[in-house]
Formats: structure tokens, sequence, C-alpha cells
């Protein structure tokens, strides 16, 4: 996950060098296959502490995703500009990846067990 949060980092980096209008038709054909899991919205998180299970861990961080992803969600519809609501999209729909990422490996974690 923190390599992918670099890789985020430096995807906005190399956003101002590039064509930043592609980069949004690209994030927008691709959102639509970003499945959704669900356990973010059914999880509720337990405060972290020294006795936290990876379990535990998951769904904090699960919810921080989903956060995320609603906080982009949130700007793209307080801005006018088109490219700044592109950018809030494109922000959002990395983070609803990110999210899935983390519920999916939750789900192959604790589920496993049933």
């Amino acid at each position: 996950m923190a390599a992918e949060e670099r890789d985020h980092a430096q995807k906005l980096h190399d956003l101002l060098k590039t064509n930043i209008r592609w980069a949004i038709r690209k994030s927008r054909a691709e959102r639509g296959n970003i499945p959704d899991l669900h356990l973010a919205e059914t999880l509720r998180p337990r405060q972290l502490g020294p006795d936290s299970d990876a379990q535990d861990i998951l769904v904090v961080a699960m919810h921080r995703e989903k956060a995320a992803c609603d906080f982009y969600r949130a700007m793209a519809g307080l801005v006018d500009d088109p490219l700044a609501r592109g950018c809030s999209e494109l922000l959002a729909a990395e983070e609803q990846q990110h999210k899935y990422q983390v519920e999916s490996t939750y789900e192959k974690a604790v589920y496993k067990a049933f």
C-alpha cells in the first residue's frame, strides 16, 4: 500500500508534465470497472491500539480509503472548473481502487476462515 501511495503521488506529479485532460478521460473510461465490495459500509472500525489485529487494521484502512474517496467526490461536486472537477474525479477513482484492494484483502484474509 505504501508503494501505491508513492505511485499515486508520482501520478499527480506526472500530470503536471503531461496532458491532464487525456489522463482525466482515461480515468473516466476505467472508472466503471472498479468493483466495490461495500465492506466499509457494513463493518465498524475499532480504535486501534497495541492489541489490534490484522482484521482491525484492515477495517480502519478501508474506512480511510472510503473517506478519501468521499472527500474527492464531494470536491468534484463543489468546483465549477471542469479541469479541477476532472482531477477530483480522477483522485476519487484512485481512492476507490485503494478501497477495493483493502476490502479484497480483508475478504481473502478474514472470510477464508468461514
